[in-house]
């Protein structure tokens, strides 16, 4: 069996449940998702650009500049699309930022 570490854990299984993107906004605590999402280190070196390089991995990163906004964003792409929205975002601050839009989403 081959190590896999938690960032790409959490990608495969975005991708297992129809997870489109990622709506986020840059924290320590997960880069390893970013990594996976985008493929890892060598793809990113190897793409024309950061950009191209961040929407043509396995998981497309949509980054905000607010949690809320993040949580919010894969609020709104859960509804509209019947897909599920994915939102990261890093620990304590951007957790209690993002409970607005967790609780809205509960409400439909």
């Amino acid at each position: 069996m081959d190590v896999v570490h938690g960032g790409q854990q959490i990608v495969d299984a975005a991708g297992a449940a129809g997870v489109p993107a990622l709506f986020t906004l840059s924290g320590a605590h997960i880069f390893p998702v970013f990594d996976a999402a985008v493929g890892g280190r060598a793809r990113v070196e190897a793409a024309p650009d950061r950009r191209s390089a961040e929407e043509s991995g396995p998981l497309r990163l949509v980054d905000t500049r607010h949690e809320q906004t993040a949580a919010f964003a894969a609020e709104a792409m859960g509804k509209l699309t019947r897909r599920p929205g994915f939102a990261a975002v890093t620990a304590g601050p951007g957790v209690t930022n993002a409970v607005s839009a967790l609780t809205s989403s509960l409400l439909w």
